[in-house]
């Protein structure tokens, strides 16, 4: 079980990434990213359903893959581990995201429009803004309101999340559901309230 410190700064990652884009009208859609940092890379796939409130990431590195769930109508998180036919459930408080939000009225009260950019064909505003010591830009689709590319930079670190192909439409409901024959573990997540 040597991934739990992993999965923690995945579910981190999940809280961030279900957060950014617009609040109403999100499209269903399937994005994969390739995450930079450092010298270390990690493949995601995000599918997403409902406006956003059914979200899957699958990430893919060398500490191993993890597939998460957050069902915010269930107001739950499933950390899933493949291999071992197990998940994790922590109860998903919806208010956790407050901090990591990017959403339309953060963007435009707190966030700064640099730019534009174009990426995968969609036109994106580009926005940056600042959290303690760090400055991030976020390119968000401009018909879509989603994110397509993350900078974000604190000291000498910098990590790149960048979205190599998109899939607007229905997302099967299966994805956002706990397989048959895992087996749930008793294991208590770090709140990041």
């Amino acid at each position: 079980m040597k991934r739990y410190p992993f999965i923690s700064i995945c579910l981190l990652i999940i809280l961030i990434c279900s957060s950014i884009g617009f609040a109403a009208g999100l499209p269903d859609y399937m994005a994969k990213y390739l995450v930079t940092t450092g010298k270390e890379t990690m493949e995601q796939t995000i599918y997403t359903q409902s406006n956003a409130t059914k979200f899957r990431m699958e990430m893919k590195s060398k500490q191993g893959d993890v597939v998460s769930i957050v069902r915010m109508d269930k107001k739950v998180t499933w950390l899933l581990m493949i291999p071992d036919k197990s998940y994790i459930e922590q109860a998903f408080d919806p208010n956790a995201l407050s901090n990591y939000r990017a959403d339309e009225d953060f963007l435009e009260t707190k966030a700064k429009k640099i730019g534009t950019e174009t990426i995968l064909g969609y036109t994106c505003d580009i926005y940056e803004y600042k959290s303690g010591k760090s400055v991030s830009k976020v390119s968000i689709a401009q018909k879509l309101g989603i994110l397509l590319k993350s900078v974000t930079v604190e000291g000498k670190q910098t990590t790149t999340m960048e979205a190599k192909e998109v899939k607007v439409g229905p997302q099967p409901n299966s994805l956002f559901e706990i397989p048959a024959g895992f087996q749930k573990l008793s294991f208590k997540l770090p709140s990041f309230n």
